[in-house]
């Protein structure tokens, strides 16, 4: 982590494993009860077009089960594909109220409508924040209903211009370096995020203003 102060007036945040945590390893043994590895790279596609917004999540159970045995259901489909979200911390809440008394916040998810809802109801029914996306973000930008998915410079673009944002005076913050990659070559700023070190001491070692806990 650089020491190098970021002059920034704008914040896009990533939601997975920047501010919400995500569990791949449980995620890939769950999915595994259900498909051969072969299999799963098979489904890609699928996801890619469900992460996109353009089939539905019962189209999107259905191609999942069409590769499985026939003892199992779309149950076994939500919570596999679901096993993924952990939740989202209570400093993460904290340090978007910090962040949006001096910075424009925004948020930008490769998401899908089945992650989408389960966090939205995790957000009111654990946290007690039913306005999620509007309570901290001037503009919260989910895969599924842009029809971008990261790393294409073409959603990061997209938000700028939504916004009237400049990509110097802006920075992204995701766990991918792919993605960071992405926002860099669409002219942000843009700094990779450890999901192991607490989100509160990297963002305060760019320089950003924030309280010490």
């Amino acid at each position: 982590m650089s020491d190098q102060k970021i002059p920034v007036k704008n914040i896009i945040f990533d939601l997975g494993n920047v501010l919400f945590t995500l569990d791949y390893p449980r995620w890939r043994e769950q999915m595994a009860t259900l498909l051969q590895p072969n299999e799963l790279q098979d489904l890609y596609p699928t996801i890619y077009k469900f992460d996109t917004g353009k089939i539905s999540t019962s189209l999107f159970i259905n191609g999942v089960l069409s590769f499985c045995n026939s003892d199992k259901q779309a149950l076994d489909v939500i919570r596999a594909w679901n096993s993924m979200l952990v939740g989202m911390p209570e400093d993460s809440f904290r340090i978007l109220d910090e962040l949006k008394q001096t910075y424009r916040l925004f948020l930008y998810s490769n998401n899908n409508e089945m992650h989408y809802e389960w966090c939205m109801r995790h957000f009111e029914r654990e946290h007690g924040i039913p306005d999620f996306n509007t309570r901290y973000f001037e503009g919260a930008y989910y895969s599924q209903e842009i029809g971008f998915l990261k790393p294409d410079t073409a959603g990061y673009r997209y938000i700028l211009n939504q916004h009237q944002l400049t990509g110097f005076e802006t920075l992204f913050l995701d766990d991918k370096p792919e993605n960071v990659e992405g926002a860099i070559e669409a002219g942000l700023q843009s700094v990779l995020i450890d999901p192991e070190i607490s989100l509160r001491r990297q963002l305060m070692e760019m320089g950003l203003q924030l309280q010490a806990f």
